[in-house]
């Protein structure tokens, strides 16, 4: 559990006319956050929100459920170190899965591959939500090539880059989270027609530019 922001002192009753110390938490479980009492915080039972202390479906130890937290703190956690990714992008969690994990894992559970070696679950759509319809259990081979380009890519193609220093265009393959260098050329045309004739000689057609992506 971590301590996003002091509230001050809250709540005060007769014999507390201060009132009681509250502080802005992260769920450590979900990674939504919750107030609570300071003096409370490091009680094992606030170390989560209201609605993952009163999850007992027998979950909380799987693989499943910790891919379901995960998948909630990206998209709705700002603090979350990929945030940027999902939910500043607009990208959410379809509405009754927000609160139940068992709804989500038995629908990721009866999908092709499920919990299959060297699977894991992958958005059909890049920029489409957690939500029926648009998840599947894909190899990072194949998550690879449905990234959404990085920002700092300005020349509307993965895996082409302009390189200052060399005043070039630079194309690159990432397989299995290995970067591939191919070579620099002198206009982004070249540059794709390069990276496309590697993808097509070594059977990766799926990396082949059809359109701007």
């Amino acid at each position: 559990m971590k301590l996003i922001k002091d509230l001050g002192m809250k709540c005060p009753t007769k014999s507390r006319p201060k009132g009681y110390r509250f502080g802005l938490y992260e769920c450590s479980y979900c990674g939504t956050n919750f107030e609570a009492r300071t003096a409370n915080a490091k009680n094992s039972k606030l170390g989560r929100c209201q609605s993952c202390a009163k999850i007992k479906h027998g979950f909380r130890h799987s693989s499943l459920y910790n891919r379901w937290c995960e998948m909630k703190a990206r998209c709705y956690t700002k603090s979350h170190k990929k945030y940027h990714r999902y939910g500043a992008r607009g990208i959410s969690v379809q509405s009754d899965w927000i609160n139940d994990c068992s709804k989500y894992i038995s629908y990721v559970s009866s999908l092709d591959n499920a919990m299959r070696e060297g699977y894991t679950i992958d958005r059909i759509n890049n920029n489409g939500n957690y939500e029926i319809g648009n998840l599947r259990w894909a190899t990072y081979h194949t998550q690879a090539t449905n990234r959404a380009i990085p920002s700092n890519n300005k020349t509307g193609y993965m895996g082409i880059s302009f390189r200052g220093k060399e005043c070039k265009f630079r194309a690159v393959l990432t397989v299995n989270k290995k970067q591939i260098h191919i070579g620099y050329y002198s206009s982004i045309d070249d540059a794709i027609k390069a990276r496309d004739s590697y993808a097509r000689e070594n059977m990766l057609e799926e990396y082949i530019h059809d359109r701007r992506e």
